[in-house]
């Protein structure tokens, strides 16, 4: 049985942001960490039966709008829906809150997957992000 939660601790968040560049060496993440007043990091976890951490799903709103960053699932436990459920449960409550979301074009490559995971929503440039956080 796998359970998914809403992280709020940073620690937890980083650590899916470092074996989310280990096991995608080409893909450059960078875990954002920001005081502005327009920003929320969101981070999921997925956590299997014995409360042993499986997956995670680390992204960002800015501006009302939601950006996935990051997604990773322990090897052992792929293919085994826990990406698919925590894509579910950050879907629905984007959904419940009214945000609209996308990923960042280095997870373009996933698109495929995300979208048949129920992710259905389009790409944006990272670098694009990074500037309007500035403003």
């Amino acid at each position: 049985m796998i359970k998914i939660k809403r992280n709020k601790n940073k620690q937890l968040a980083r650590l899916i942001s470092c074996v989310f560049e280990k096991d995608n060496s080409k893909i450059n993440s960078k875990f954002y960490n920001t005081s502005l007043k327009n920003y929320e990091l969101v981070s999921i976890l997925a956590y299997s039966g014995n409360g042993d951490l499986v997956g995670g799903i680390n992204g960002e709103i800015v501006d009302s709008v939601y950006y996935l960053d990051e997604i990773w699932v322990k090897y052992e436990f792929r293919g085994l829906l826990v990406g698919r459920k925590m894509l579910l449960f950050l879907e629905n409550q984007l959904k419940d809150s009214g945000i609209s979301y996308y990923y960042y074009s280095h997870l373009e490559e996933f698109k495929d997957y995300l979208q048949k995971n129920s992710f259905k929503c389009d790409y944006v440039e990272k670098q694009y992000c990074a500037e309007r956080k500035l403003k």
